[in-house]
């Protein structure tokens, strides 16, 4: 098995990365948070890994969420201790292994008169949560360690969330999570760790085949390059299915899907909400109540998480009534109406594994799967030894449920890799004297700290582009601290293909909501330079971006 020791290496430019090489140990179908965290545990311990996503890396279900990595205190309702634990572990890993991208966040759930729910009851938790959890902050720097959490009176609830109209309110529990604050770089990070380690990270790149090479335990696997049409040929020992509807093998296969998918959706409202993240019952149409988190978001707001069923999964937006119903179902928890269609700048949709029984049962909201669901087609039949399918929902668990595929792996082919050391290895090395390296280009503070937040693994490259050009050191028009040698660095050394790719997932800019016109147009004609597109080209991908940001299919 090949192993490549470099620390750190950027994912390949737009050239060098439609080269493969003729055999890897492990391909990768996916790059979500899922896929990213199998090839990061793979190629950390030996494995030679392929990832490859039909999109762009981190573009489905990945970029829907409400950015929140769980501790597991949702768990001890109904007593699954286990997962409680691991899941304060694994938010502690996500705090340690990426600090500043990776943040704590507090969050607040209203106690009421109801027994399930009292003071009394919900203190007890948290005292049996705060002991069970006592070493949730070991190697973590002091501003990302969890505090314990704790019962607040009702004077204290309403300071923190004024304006809910519930009169059997008592007070609250106040516990922080954490968030973070742009998963799509959370992604890219990942897979540069696993580029650090040899492996080769490839987007828009469709599998079209999977085909068994006889006796030889091995798959010949043939790969297109949506960009350019062209068909790559290559074999691989194992293959493992990380991609959003998990049916990329499924497919190849002729196995009938173990489970069905719900459609998620979130939605970002550009209006500073509370200080802390907060649980609130909400009415439907029907007044019946759910509950909703509504969290502070880096100056927005995101509220959620809804769930319908997703028909044929191609519908990627809201109705104008579903959305109004989702409005209305907020601004029920409050005395006044807390958020109104104007509001609302975003849509995040996404499709996640949920079981086909509940579903049809119970509703979408009750049927998504709980745990990670890893599927060995070998067991189905003997000639597909090898073909694998991860399936998960949570943020939290990726890395274990990585870690354990990785294992599994381990045992099923008897394979000489390394112990996982995913929950202690830091995704980028220690950031000490890089604010004062780049206060030495002259960048202002605004744009150091949008690097050092958002860019802390391409500090080197980005100081190297600013050194060459003292042009690279202006903001980009309309972006206010993202300087244009951000822009750059991003279209040398991180696939960008179209300019949704830039302005969504490679910058925080338009992550939100849809960025300022002088942005989008210098951002459009750089590419244009850069790619070679032809004004048509360009006029096409302005307007593919403008679509992006309209997922309320009225």
């Amino acid at each position: 098995m090949e192993q490549n020791n470099t620390s750190c290496r950027e994912l390949g430019g737009v050239e060098s990365r439609r080269e493969f090489k003729p055999y890897y140990d492990l391909l990768v179908i996916g790059a979500g948070v899922f896929g990213a965290c199998v090839a990061w545990e793979a190629a950390s311990r030996g494995l030679s890994v392929l990832v490859v996503d039909k999109q762009d890396f981190g573009a489905a279900t990945s970029a829907n969420s409400l950015k929140t990595i769980h501790g597991g205190l949702r768990y001890l309702q109904s007593l699954d201790v286990k997962s409680s634990v691991i899941s304060s572990r694994e938010r502690n890993t996500w705090l340690k292994i990426a600090p500043g991208l990776v943040r704590p966040l507090p969050c607040v759930l209203p106690t009421c008169s109801a027994l399930s729910k009292n003071r009394l009851l919900v203190g007890v938790g948290l005292l049996f949560y705060n002991c069970l959890t006592f070493n949730r902050n070991k190697g973590l720097a002091p501003q990302a360690a969890i505090p314990s959490g704790k019962i607040l009176s009702r004077n204290q609830l309403k300071k923190k969330v004024p304006g809910l109209v519930d009169r059997t309110i008592t007070g609250g529990a106040l516990w922080y999570d954490a968030q973070v604050i742009h998963t799509e770089r959370l992604v890219l990070a990942l897979l540069q760790a696993a580029a650090g380690r040899g492996a080769d990270a490839c987007n828009y790149s469709n599998v079209r085949f999977v085909q068994p090479l006889g006796d030889s335990k091995q798959y010949r696997v043939f790969l297109d390059d949506v960009p350019t049409g062209k068909c790559s040929e290559l074999t691989v020992g194992m293959a493992v299915d990380c991609s959003g509807d998990g049916r990329v093998l499924e497919s190849q296969v002729s196995m009938e899907p173990q489970l069905e998918y719900v459609k998620a959706v979130n939605l970002v409202v550009d209006k500073a909400g509370f200080e802390v993240a907060v649980g609130v019952k909400a009415l439907d149409q029907c007044g019946m109540s759910r509950l909703l988190f509504i969290s502070p978001w880096q100056g927005y707001t995101l509220i959620g998480t809804w769930y319908f069923p997703s028909g044929d999964g191609e519908q990627k937006g809201l109705t104008s009534k579903q959305l109004k119903q989702c409005i209305d179902q907020v601004n029920s928890a409050f005395k006044e109406p807390l958020i109104s269609l104007g509001d609302v700048v975003q849509v995040h949709v996404g499709f996640l594994p949920a079981d086909s029984g509940k579903v049809r049962e119970k509703g979408a909201d009750a049927a998504l799967i709980r745990h990670a669901c890893w599927v060995d087609w070998g067991k189905s039949a003997a000639e597909l030894k090898g073909l694998y399918t991860l399936r998960g929902t949570k943020y939290t668990l990726a890395r274990k449920a990585a870690e354990q595929a990785v294992d599994a792996l381990k045992c099923n082919h008897r394979l000489d890799i390394a112990p996982s050391n995913t929950s202690e290895q830091a995704l980028w090395s220690d950031l000490s004297g890089a604010k004062e390296s780049l206060q030495g280009l002259g960048l202002s503070i605004g744009q150091i700290r949008f690097i050092l937040d958002y860019f802390p693994m391409a500090i080197a490259s980005i100081e190297g582009i600013c050194s060459e050009d003292a042009d690279m050191l202006q903001d980009v028009p309309g972006a206010a601290g993202c300087c244009r040698g951000v822009l750059e660095h991003c279209i040398r050394y991180e696939q960008v293909q179209h300019l949704e790719d830039l302005l969504v997932r490679r910058l925080p800019v338009g992550n939100a909501q849809k960025p300022h016109d002088d942005t989008i147009n210098f951002s459009a004609n750089l590419l244009m330079e850069r790619n070679g597109w032809s004004a048509e080209r360009r006029e096409k991908e302005v307007i593919k971006l403008n679509k992006y940001y309209l997922k309320m299919n009225m």
